[in-house]
């Protein structure tokens, strides 16, 4: 089984639409709550900073989580095993590319 989360502002038809639109999704194995953002950003949104991003990951499960992974271009930039049901942490970009226009 598995599970397909949409942060939604309401549980219309329309609002539920612009949240996926929006990217403001994830899917799940288990019963897992993800909150990931950047400053005011929520995960899946586009948007362009001049300073080095910085990611908010809180997670919720229902058993200790062996290891998270942030992922940048389909590589692993990041790892840590925290062995804990709540999991949070920040993690900052050291190395963001220039924006090529």
């Amino acid at each position: 089984m598995s599970y397909s989360i949409v942060l939604v502002t309401d549980d219309r038809r329309e609002a539920i639409l612009e949240s996926l639109r929006k990217r403001h999704v994830y899917a799940a194995t288990d019963n897992i709550v993800a909150d990931v953002s950047s400053g005011s950003h929520l995960m899946g949104d586009v948007f362009s900073t001049a300073e080095a991003p910085e990611l908010r990951v809180k997670l919720s499960g229902t058993a200790p989580f062996a290891k998270v992974h942030i992922i940048k271009d389909n590589k692993y930039v990041y790892t840590t095993q925290p062995g804990a049901r709540e999991v949070e942490f920040r993690w900052r970009e050291q190395r963001a590319a220039a924006r090529q226009d």
